[in-house]
């Protein structure tokens, strides 16, 4: 059994379609999203927050999915974030 399935692993690799890695986002890029922003728009300007926050913070989007203001702290001119349940837990 253990030989069929070193013959299956090695065959599913093969088929299996190559990681696609996507390019990460730069300052020079939220500078540009930034400059774009139409402020006339609340919408707008609160996902160019959302971004900026997951920018900011190194998040993934599920983690930036889940956020609700109750994770949320001002405190001292500063934000805290805290996320309740992360895929690197």
């Amino acid at each position: 059994m253990p030989l069929l399935l070193r013959g299956y692993r090695r065959w599913h690799a093969s088929v299996k379609p190559p990681v696609q890695r996507r390019v990460p986002l730069t300052r020079a890029d939220m500078k540009k999203l930034a400059r774009n922003v139409d402020k006339s728009s609340l919408f707008a300007v609160r996902d160019f927050v959302m971004c900026l926050l997951g920018f900011r913070a190194f998040l993934r989007g599920s983690e930036l999915v889940a956020l609700l203001w109750r994770f949320i702290r001002f405190q001292n001119g500063s934000c805290r974030v805290f996320i309740t349940d992360s895929k690197t837990d």
